[in-house]
């Protein structure tokens, strides 16, 4: 029987070629291999996608948060982040 790969290996080979528009077309630098997933950043904004488990649940999440010039981080909507950060091709 083939041993599957745990979940956060899944992410760090899939998020790459998955999220690379975050790279090619919003400005990101990444991907940073965490603990639990990958992280790209941005000046002020960061992308953390991640694995996480508590007693018999499981999930990935994906965290967008909004640093501020002292360190601070924010939750913000992601329509605002994504109308601040996209950029077309072109524009």
């Amino acid at each position: 029987m083939a041993k599957r790969p745990s979940p956060v290996h899944v992410i760090s080979d899939e998020a790459p070629r998955t999220l690379s528009f975050l790279i090619d077309e919003c400005g990101f630098a990444g991907p940073e291999l965490t603990s639990n997933g990958v992280a790209y950043h941005r000046l002020a904004l960061h992308v953390c996608m991640e694995y996480w488990s508590w007693k018999n649940e499981h999930g990935f999440t994906t965290t967008l948060a909004q640093a501020s010039g002292d360190g601070t981080e924010g939750a913000r909507s992601i329509e605002h982040v994504v109308r601040s950060v996209w950029r077309r091709p072109g524009s």
